[in-house]
């Protein structure tokens, strides 16, 4: 709940700061002034692309709260003796992560991916700093398994 609420202070400031505005422009300039939409894309802030971002945020939340808690377990498990690392719990699952059978990385990329790609430019645009460079992690990871996939 809290972070519902948040998360729609934070668009509000997006709209009262005038960020959104600016991003609806529709006058698209060619390289001699003349007026071209195939030069570059008209950037339209929706409520769909602002959805979009919401549900990008949060799936790097669920993510980035499972990668932390897989940290302090493997932190822990290497400072524990044989005898008491089998009592050390396994750290508890996502319950949308459980449900889907895959890791942080894997849910951010099923996120993105359901994203049209026409609204993923602009979901892309609001998302606050710390969140980008959380996806850059999670793009990393990507490429990793994809390079590394026969």
């Amino acid at each position: 709940m809290f972070l519902e609420e948040e998360r729609e202070r934070e668009l509000e400031e997006l709209y009262d700061r005038g960020i959104v505005d600016n991003m609806n422009h529709e006058d698209v300039q060619g390289p001699a002034g003349e007026q071209g939409a195939e030069v570059t894309s008209v950037n339209k802030q929706t409520g769909e692309t602002l959805m979009a971002g919401e549900k990008i945020m949060e799936a790097l939340d669920i993510a980035d709260a499972d990668r932390a808690s897989m940290k302090e377990y493997e932190e822990a498990k290497s400072k524990l003796s044989e005898a008491d690392l089998a009592q050390l719990p396994l750290p508890t699952k996502n319950p949308v992560l459980a449900a889907y059978d895959i890791d942080g990385p894997a849910y951010v990329l099923r996120t993105v991916e359901k994203i049209q790609g026409t609204a993923l430019h602009d979901a892309l645009l609001v998302l606050p700093f710390t969140k980008v460079i959380s996806l850059m992690f999670y793009l990393n990871e990507w490429a990793i398994r994809v390079s590394s996939s026969p």
